[in-house]
């Protein structure tokens, strides 16, 4: 399932990120910390979400290498690098 989110551009590669899938069957809307993956560019960032507004940030170290021990993040990682490759 897909949600339309609040545009948000990406830091590394400027596009829009305006939906949320989760990659592990969950939630469908995204909760402050929920990990996200630019479809685009496929780098990982996490939301932030205040009363300020809802913005991607950077992962630490720590927590990078934590996702990456996850398969669904893996799998969708992948899944952005093939169709990356048929462009």
């Amino acid at each position: 399932m897909t949600t339309r989110t609040e545009g948000i551009e990406c830091k590394t590669c400027g596009k829009m990120n305006d939906a949320h899938a989760p990659a592990d069957g969950g939630d469908a809307v995204p909760e402050d910390g929920s990990l996200s993956i630019c479809f685009y560019c496929g780098v990982l960032t996490k939301f932030s979400i205040t009363e300020e507004g809802t913005k991607l940030v950077p992962l630490t170290e720590q927590e990078e290498k934590e996702a990456m021990e996850h398969p669904d993040v893996r799998r969708a990682l992948a899944m952005i690098r093939r169709r990356q490759m048929q462009e």
